[in-house]
């Protein structure tokens, strides 16, 4: 649950700050960066593969992400290419 809720809260902080703020203070690539490891995870204990509900968190959480990408027609430089790829064709 810890780490569920760890994304929860990276989603909060873009979807207050925005992306080009995130951007101006450094934090994007560190949130980027952990988004992309928690769609990785597939940890399994005695209740079988917990990953499984990182992961789905990870990709509601990508979702927002790309929602404000959208939204605003904006995303810093070095995302360009997740724009061009998701909104041009």
């Amino acid at each position: 649950m810890t780490r569920q809720w760890s994304l929860v809260s990276l989603t909060m902080v873009f979807e207050g700050l925005g992306l080009v703020r995130m951007e101006n203070v450094g934090v994007l690539d560190d949130i980027v960066l952990a988004l992309a490891t928690a769609c990785e995870d597939y940890a399994c204990d005695s209740r079988g593969d917990i990953g499984s509900w990182v992961r789905e968190t990870a990709c509601e959480s990508i979702a927002v992400f790309f929602f404000f990408v959208h939204k605003f027609k904006t995303i810093p430089a070095t995302y360009s290419f997740f724009y061009d790829e998701l909104f041009i064709k």
